[in-house]
């Protein structure tokens, strides 16, 4: 319970950014460089002034995004896949459990930049949805 009530408040914090965070998350402010933490600043300032707890509440937004749209993607084409496979058998099952086989033996990581590197950059409202196809791949 108190996991699901963790994920509800940082799920809403990052649906509502906008209106949760009390600065503004690329505003720079040279006088406010590496601030300690304080009431003003709850997580302090980074070396260029800006508030470091906004910036976390508007990286939670593009967090939550990438991993439910990868989850949504991955678990689609894993079902479908799956489903084609074991109804196909024989050689297509052969083929399609080899090549998952190949994929499970790279690092996740390592395998995620691979694909962005090849991928590029595809960007849409903020959003890299190469990065959300190459965590979907994985």
């Amino acid at each position: 319970m108190v996991s699901i009530g963790i994920l509800l408040c940082v799920g809403m914090a990052g649906i509502f950014a906008g209106q949760v965070a009390p600065y503004d998350p690329v505003a720079i402010d040279s006088s406010l460089q590496l601030a300690a933490p304080s009431r003003e600043h709850l997580f302090g300032t980074d070396a260029f002034g800006r508030d470091i707890f906004s910036r976390i509440i508007f990286g939670a937004k593009t967090a939550l995004t990438i991993g439910v749209l990868a989850s949504l993607f991955g678990c689609s084409i894993g079902a479908v896949l799956g489903m084609t496979s074991a109804y196909a058998g024989g050689v297509f099952d052969l083929l399609v459990q080899r090549v998952i086989d190949m994929l499970l033996c790279f690092p996740t990581i390592m395998m995620a930049l691979v694909v962005v590197a090849i991928l590029g950059k595809n960007q849409v409202h903020g959003l890299d949805l190469n990065l959300v196809y190459a965590i979907a791949i994985l």
